[in-house]
């Protein structure tokens, strides 16, 4: 079988056409000379030589597509382009006479890879082929993703909050009342009482907390953030705080507490109260806690039910014998599974309860009855009396000279 290349075939029917157009006008030429034509046909000059070969030929792909550059050939009038996918085994036609020395051809696969070639041509004839190096299959670039971030108070790209410092210093917060053991902290920007984040672009910051043991140490507000202690105990509990400006940029901050707040909580309660009488709290709060305990002069006359220290059963509160109990209340906290011991000081106070004041001096006179037995008594009710006013009075009575005295039944708070 004989191979033919494809486009030497293409260059003959080209040089054949040359050939017929150049006998043509000589034809006409001497025509001219004998007088059969009007006027005399002038052929425009041709160049003496073929132009050289294109030096190089450059590729490069796009989607679909395949372009082709190289540098001008003096004295070429046009260029021939080829093109092929298998290496130059087989050949398509670019463009027989292509004006300029840039093409782009169309309609190809993107998985193929494909050379170029070209040829310059004038009158006089064709170069030799230059082919171009391979370009390989068509890749696409990744698309670029469109930035997020909205622009910050400058104008400019925004800017994530910065940490002024990484981690505050450690606490132990040991003071506080009884029901208000907590902490305030003023992190906002660029106001706050303590502020701990900075912003490039002047954004307004959003700031939120978080506890590592919530059960121990809540935060109960976020701006400034309140540490408030649910139940003391000898815990370091991590306090992560963020700043998030309006694009969703954000910073960290955090610091240790250890939260036992009021070494010794006060309660009171008054003389002569009932049993199951509730005198105070014995934790901060009473919720997650288990397993209560109190030791201690209280335990004789308190004891814990439901979170509360109470009156126990068969307890005498005297305020003339004894005045105050102390104590050490404890109790399990359980927090992410792990359970921590609670505990606290507590002083009992016995609050003294003070009576009315005396009645006026009673007055005394024999009943009018015959013989007499009986004596008529009546008194004045005090001027001040206890806040819960007067609700009866005790009457005795004894005879002149004797120094016992015997008690006379009276009810009600009528004075005679």
């Amino acid at each position: 079988m004989i191979s033919v290349d494809s486009r030497r075939i293409d260059w003959l029917l080209d040089y054949a056409s040359r050939i017929i157009v150049h006998a043509f006008l000589a034809l006409c030429i001497v025509y001219a000379s004998l007088g059969h034509l009007a006027s005399p046909v002038s052929a425009a000059p041709m160049s003496s030589q073929a132009p050289a070969t294109p030096s190089s030929v450059s590729l490069s792909r796009a989607d679909g597509s395949v372009t082709a550059n190289w540098d001008a050939v003096d004295g070429a009038t046009s260029y021939h382009i080829t093109y092929s996918s298998d290496g130059g085994a087989s050949w398509s036609l670019g463009a027989l006479n292509h004006a300029s020395n840039s093409i782009t051809i169309s309609g190809l696969d993107n998985d193929s890879s494909y050379i170029v070639g070209v040829r310059a041509r004038n009158s006089s004839g064709d170069s030799g082929w230059r082919n171009s190096p391979s370009a390989g299959p068509y890749t696409p670039e990744p698309a670029q993703e469109e930035s997020t971030q909205e622009e910050g108070a400058s104008g400019q790209a925004n800017q994530a909050p910065q940490t002024i410092a990484s981690t505050h210093d450690t606490h132990n917060r040991v003071t506080g009342s009884d029901d208000d053991c907590y902490q305030n902290h003023g992190v906002s920007y660029p106001s706050g009482e303590n502020s701990y984040f900075s912003d490039p672009d002047g954004d307004t910051l959003t700031i939120a907390s978080t506890s590592s043991h919530p059960g121990l140490v809540a935060i109960t507000q976020d701006d400034p953030v309140r540490i408030r202690a649910n139940h003391p105990a000898d815990t370091w509990v991590t306090i992560t705080t963020t700043a998030t400006d309006p694009g969703g940029l954000s910073a960290d901050f955090t610091w240790k507490y250890k939260m036992t707040c009021t070494t010794n909580s006060s309660m009171s309660v008054n003389e002569n109260s009932a049993a199951g009488t509730n005198v105070g709290k014995a934790g901060l709060k009473n919720s997650g806690a288990s397993n209560w305990t109190i030791s201690g002069d209280a335990a004789n006359s308190f004891t814990i039910s439901s979170g509360w220290v109470k009156v126990k059963s068969g307890a005498s509160l005297d305020y003339e014998t004894k005045t105050s109990y102390n104590g050490t209340v404890k109790y399990d906290v359980v927090d992410s599974g792990t359970t921590y011991k609670s505990s606290r000081s507590v002083t009992v106070t016995i609050n003294n309860v003070t009576g009315p004041a005396k009645p006026g001096a009673p007055t005394v006179a024999r009943d009018a009855t015959s013989p007499t037995t009986k004596l008529d008594v009546s008194w004045t009710a005090p001027s001040s009396t206890h806040s819960g006013g007067v609700t009866g009075y005790n009457v005795q009575y004894r005879q002149t000279g004797a120094s016992t005295w015997t008690s006379h039944s009276h009810s009600g708070t009528g004075t005679s």
